[in-house]
């Protein structure tokens, strides 16, 4: 997991609202390890219920939007020479990883327009700040967390 390890360093760091870590869950039951990787990152989610579980490529798209768009001020959207290289990494979890997030971001998924009122983007927030969404991942020994945070 060495691309998954250097930007779970990179990030882990970065402040200005952003949240990353990477770590062992083999002793976290499978049903609790959403919120408990939250908790690792700081935050102190009231259940699972607050997540929506992705598929990995939306996963992928989701990282790639939060490291190049503002959360309050930006569009909802990718590059996907970013959205790969997020895919390519995300794969070093294995096939059998679970991806989740406070929000569905159905308009990240491959047949999804852009934007329509029945796609519209909502969120559970997890932190108390305006704007907050990312991706919650974990296998069945390693668990990943890569969160973002903005004010409007």
């Amino acid at each position: 997991m060495t691309k998954l390890a250097d930007f779970a360093a990179r990030w882990a760091d970065a402040g200005d609202g952003f949240r990353c870590w990477l770590g062992d869950v083999s002793d976290i039951p499978g049903s609790s390890r959403v919120t408990a990787i939250a908790r690792q990152a700081g935050y102190a989610p009231h259940s699972d219920k607050d997540f929506f579980q992705i598929d990995r490529r939306t996963a992928a798209r989701v990282m790639a939007y939060l490291q190049e768009q503002s959360l309050a001020h930006g569009d909802r959207r990718f590059t996907e020479t970013r959205a790969s290289e997020m895919l390519g990494m995300l794969t070093e979890l294995g096939p059998s990883a679970q991806f989740w997030s406070n929000s569905r971001h159905s308009d990240f998924e491959d047949d999804t327009p852009t934007f329509t009122p029945d796609n519209a983007w909502m969120w559970i927030g997890l932190s108390d700040v305006c704007f907050d969404t990312g991706v919650i991942a974990f296998n069945d020994t390693t668990g990943f967390i890569f969160w973002v945070e903005e004010d409007d």
